[in-house]
């Protein structure tokens, strides 16, 4: 047992190397939240749904396959949105696609 901790050790802090470390917030109350600096009893929408059959209701009459698919290209048009991919452009990457959805 005692020959598994460095081996342990190793594996772990070659691990923390290869952690992403570019990590920038663009939104102020974004990173008081992730600080945990928030009030939850501040937020809207806090509404306990007892009714599902509703929820799904509305949905149905909210969405349709043009409007998905309106969307979808939409979101195509970003290209890539994994977390590497440009988190300020305004056309491209990830930081593009969050900002279109607001």
């Amino acid at each position: 047992m005692r020959h598994l901790l460095p081996a342990l050790v190793i594996i772990l802090s070659y691990s923390s190397a290869f952690s992403q470390t570019n990590i920038s917030v663009t939104s102020s109350e974004a990173e008081q939240i992730i600080f945990g600096n928030n009030n939850i009893s501040s937020y809207p929408g806090l509404n306990i749904v007892s009714n599902h059959e509703d929820v799904l209701c509305n949905l149905q009459d909210q969405l349709s396959t043009d409007s998905m698919l309106v969307y979808l290209e939409e979101l195509q048009s970003f290209y890539t949105r994994h977390t590497h991919s440009d988190p300020i452009s305004d056309t491209l990457g990830i930081g593009a696609a969050r900002r279109w959805w607001r």
